[in-house]
């Protein structure tokens, strides 16, 4: 957009492995580039299965405290790596996944996943979903039945500074 500067940081980064049985947190790091850029590093060495979970995926914005926005889907984390489903979240999984080492099949036990130098597009995402600056948040959970076996969250702060 011609006269505006747009930007986008990651401010916090927090990941527990719920079930130490399932996985472990080898790393969960948000490191600083510079004063306007940082990466998220994280590394998580998978002892279970993995067919059979889902992935729970929430947007929050603060606003007067933190509240829904956009999405909250829940989907099987097979068929999303596998068969690209359903839609929205290989939408979502094509902002990470040139950062990860999950290729197209599902990863076994003894695995570590993990996502290297990741920088949020927000240029590439705010293309296709257009939002006001401010703070968000995202909340990504591993389920396995009913069970919670990994949570994550960050959060982002988007500016849009027109000059």
């Amino acid at each position: 957009m011609k006269g505006s500067k747009e930007a986008a940081k990651f401010k916090s980064l927090y990941c527990e492995a719920v079930d130490p049985s399932y996985g472990e947190i080898q790393l969960c790091e948000l490191k600083a580039i510079n004063r306007s850029i940082s990466v998220i590093n994280f590394s998580y060495y998978l002892k279970g299965t993995i067919k059979g979970s889902k992935i729970q995926v929430q947007f929050l914005k603060r606003n007067n405290g933190w509240h829904p926005f956009l999405y909250d889907i829940q989907f099987d984390t097979c068929d999303l790596i596998e068969k690209n489903k359903p839609y929205l979240a290989n939408l979502l999984f094509s902002y990470v996944k040139p950062f990860m080492n999950i290729n197209r099949t599902c990863p076994k036990p003894n695995f570590v996943v993990q996502l290297k130098n990741y920088q949020f597009d927000f240029d590439g995402f705010h293309k296709r979903f257009p939002v006001e600056s401010g703070e968000y948040g995202i909340i990504v959970n591993v389920l396995y039945g009913s069970e919670k076996k990994f949570s994550g969250n960050a959060t982002l702060m988007y500016s849009n500074y027109r000059e």
